[in-house]
């Protein structure tokens, strides 16, 4: 089920259904690959052997020149069943692939050290679950090991060999599964391979360091001081340990002082004492003004005292002094929640899901903001309320309706710009979505019919909530965490240049109520499945696809 977003989930593709064969065509490298999910289930071995998947296999030279058939790669599960405790289990097949490694079919392969490893190896520790074809860096099975490509060229890492520790393989694929995952920014679960890791080799300096490395992005710095000193003790030469363990001292910052100010203020603010707790920050800042930590915590008790604007504040200080942070994002959002800017909150919480996409606070807090969103009293719903009656007393005039100007597209800019001046200053317009597929085309667009008519009404269509790839004239994923972010930012923009998007009376006798509406395939009574064709297949719905309607 996993397939389905190898290429963006774009919705021509359709859905994807667990033991199918499909054909999928990648159209940035017009390549084809045949992809079939094989699901073999045998019970977890105990204690777990990395081993081939073919029982006979011999193992292949690291700095041997290999041929690789034309065919696709078998799996016997006869193999499987007699290897007994050794089995491998969960299995992804990758078949009839050869076209994605065509260009080194015969190149000379290397090892793969492991600060070029850029793939969870899943498969191969206990309780794993898919292995994953990637486009651009695919990897296949091989009966002694993985291929890999990277952009050094092709690459190979062994599974195993007559001489391999099995603790030691497992050990180094924790260790660099945790280094995946910290690029990810998934950090408690980076500190949890790395454990592992650990456990299986506890002399080994590079475990010591993933643990650490966790710990410190964590934010615990005690525990990743304790972390870089076991390691250090085990192996006084290490280079990667000293420097962890020199940069979360300096991260501590301002010495002893800091630290007592900062355990101070943790206290009074255990103990309901915010007003010392905040004092006791001061001090701590004082000696240690690029800690984060300090400015989120006096956020906290900022927040407790009720003074919500000082909250933000120190939290905005805290995200721009660590920008991939979570915490800071979540102060930032609890304070402009509590503060009644619901649509700030939104942003704040999205965007720092983007750091910890698994974060339990980031979570309920992007909820209750959403469900602030929709409800009465809000600013924009009083806002809303002020411009209702703005026209009430004019006389009837005309109202003109339009959708899918796709502003971008050839032509669109130049109908709008042609469009009189003067024809139509008492009429109102109906921009009925699909706008353009950028935030700066629907802004335009909306900005040259302001100025032809004398009311602007505008719901948004599925392209104008595209999140487009990163292009010549915008990068939107990086504007926006998500379509419901891109939503709120294009209504803050019909604010700026006087567009309505909410109901209003534009004269003695007519009302408009535009209405936001989406897909759901559950109002067809005849088939109440979901369609082969996703029209918002470039949107990124936080609740999922099928319940964006809601």
């Amino acid at each position: 089920e996993h397939l389905g977003g190898l290429n963006g989930g774009e919705g021509s593709h359709g859905r994807w259904r667990r033991g199918r064969t499909r054909r999928w065509t990648n159209p940035v490298h017009i390549q084809t690959v045949h992809i079939q999910i094989v699901h073999i289930q045998t019970a977890p071995p105990p204690p777990f052997r990395v081993v081939s998947p073919f029982r006979h296999a011999r193992p292949v030279p690291l700095h041997s020149s290999l041929t690789l058939r034309s065919s696709s790669l078998p799996l016997p599960r006869s193999a499987l069943a007699k290897e007994g405790e050794s089995a491998v289990h969960d299995l992804a097949v990758v078949g009839s692939a050869r076209q994605l490694i065509r260009r080194s079919a015969a190149s000379r392969l290397s090892p793969l050290p492991s600060s070029t490893i850029t793939f969870s190896l899943l498969d191969l520790i206990p309780q794993s679950k898919t292995l994953f074809l990637a486009p651009r860096r695919p990897k296949l099975w091989h009966p002694a090991g993985l291929f890999f490509w990277h952009p050094a060229g092709p690459v190979f890492a062994p599974l195993c060999s007559s001489s391999a520790n099995p603790q030691v393989l497992v050990a180094t694929l924790y260790s660099n599964r945790a280094a995946c995952r910290s690029h990810q920014h998934r950090h408690a679960e980076a500190l949890s391979d790395g454990q592992e890791a650990l456990r299986r080799r506890p002399d080994w300096a590079r475990a010591h360091s993933r643990v650490g490395a966790a710990l410190f992005s964590l934010r615990r710095w005690d525990e990743a001081k304790a972390a870089y000193e076991t390691g250090l003790s085990v192996d006084p030469g290490s280079v990667e340990l000293r420097d962890g363990l020199r940069q979360t001292l300096t991260r501590v910052g301002g010495g002893g002082d800091a630290a007592a100010a900062k355990q101070r203020g943790n206290a009074f603010f255990k103990a309901g004492k915010h007003v010392e707790a905040i004092a006791a920050y001061d001090d701590a800042i004082a000696a240690a003004p690029s800690d984060e930590t300090l400015y989120s915590n006096r956020s906290a008790a900022q927040a407790a005292l009720g003074n919500l604007d000082a909250a933000l504040a120190d939290a905005k200080r805290a995200i721009a002094l660590a920008g991939t942070w979570p915490k800071g994002y979540s102060r930032a959002g609890y304070a402009a929640l509590q503060g009644g800017d619901e649509e700030a909150a939104y942003w704040f919480y999205s965007n720092g899901l983007r750091w910890d996409a698994q974060n339990v606070e980031l979570t309920r807090g992007r909820s209750a903001a959403m469900q602030q969103i929709n409800s009465v009293g809000t600013r924009r719903y009083r806002r809303q309320l002020e411009r209702y009656r703005r026209d009430a007393h004019l006389p009837p005039a005309r109202v003109f309706a339009v959708s899918d100007v796709h502003y971008d597209h050839a032509g669109a800019r130049e109908w709008a710009s042609a469009l009189s001046r003067t024809a139509y200053t008492k009429d109102t317009i109906i921009v009925a979505g699909d706008v353009g597929d950028t935030f700066n085309a629907v802004k335009l667009c909306l900005k040259a019919f302001r100025a032809v008519f004398r009311r602007v009404f505008y719901v948004p269509g599925n392209h104008d909530l595209w999140i487009r790839p990163k292009g010549q004239h915008s990068n939107e994923p990086a504007a926006f965490a998500d379509s419901v972010a891109k939503l709120l930012a294009l209504w803050q923009m019909c604010d700026e240049i006087d567009v309505d998007v909410g109901p209003a009376q534009i004269s003695t006798s007519t009302v408009v109520l535009p209405l936001d509406s989406w897909y759901s395939y559950t109002f067809d009574h005849h088939d109440p499945k979901p369609g082969l064709t996703l029209f918002d297949k470039f949107c990124k719905w936080p609740m999922g696809y099928d319940d964006a309607w809601k």
